[in-house]
């Protein structure tokens, strides 16, 4: 896969600012979250909003396409040409967005909702958070906590909100209760990625779960998403 490994964000930064948006989309497209949202924070600030707009908008293309609207980019990072590939939409610019910093996402996403309401709508949606499952009724959360195992649970609370605590809670047996705070005081320190990394995999089980239709998420679309 072409994933520009071997290239620092910064050059990528500079070797594609002066190309159209929807060529730096692309570049983009093929980063990880974390390597995307670098490059994009290298991007000149004018340019940051077009471009994940511009990533929201796309869907799958050729990769002769793509090698056409990236012109000598391609050459330059040694793209190999082949079939049908899927690139950008919603759900990749939601993870880049997620990966930036919050004032950057924030202007981004208000430039997304002048531009485009309904895009910007399901951008914000797949940027739920650990924290934002506070927004599941009762059956939902007895839902999710099923699927979840003890210790992983424990992990996800380390650095969750006080509401979603009691939400998650108020969900339980008060013996679940006792055992589930006695582990967390008992769990050893973690790092912060760590953390957040089990905060999204469940966060991964809730939306499964509503895809299978065993509860509603309703992220608002004014809802301040960014942590």
């Amino acid at each position: 896969d072409w994933t520009l490994r071997a290239y620092d964000p910064a050059f990528i930064a500079e070797s594609i600012a002066g190309e159209h948006p929807q060529t730096v989309a692309l570049v983009v497209s093929q980063l990880t979250s974390e390597r995307g949202a670098a490059v994009i924070a290298a991007l000149p600030e004018n340019l940051r909003p077009e471009v994940v707009l511009k990533l929201a908008e796309l869907d799958s293309v050729t990769t002769e396409v793509i090698s056409d609207l990236e012109e000598g980019i391609a050459e330059l990072f040694g793209r190999p040409v082949g079939a049908e590939t899927r690139v950008g939409g919603a759900d990749a610019a939601a993870k880049l967005l997620n990966a930036v910093a919050r004032s950057e996402g924030s202007a981004i996403l208000d430039m997304l909702q002048q531009r485009n309401p309904d895009l910007a709508f399901r951008v914000r949606n797949r940027m739920l958070t650990f924290n934002e499952l506070v927004c599941l009724d009762d059956r939902g959360i007895q839902t999710l906590v099923r699927e979840v195992p003890t210790d992983e649970l424990v992990v996800a609370l380390k650095t969750a909100s006080e509401e979603i605590k009691q939400r998650i809670f108020s969900n339980l047996s008060k013996r679940a209760v006792e055992q589930l705070q006695e582990e967390m005081e008992l769990s050893p320190p973690l790092k912060v990625s760590e953390v957040e990394k089990k905060q999204q995999e469940i966060v991964e089980i809730a939306r499964r779960l509503e895809e299978e239709g065993q509860l509603t998420i309703e992220a608002g679309a004014n809802s301040d998403v960014l942590v």
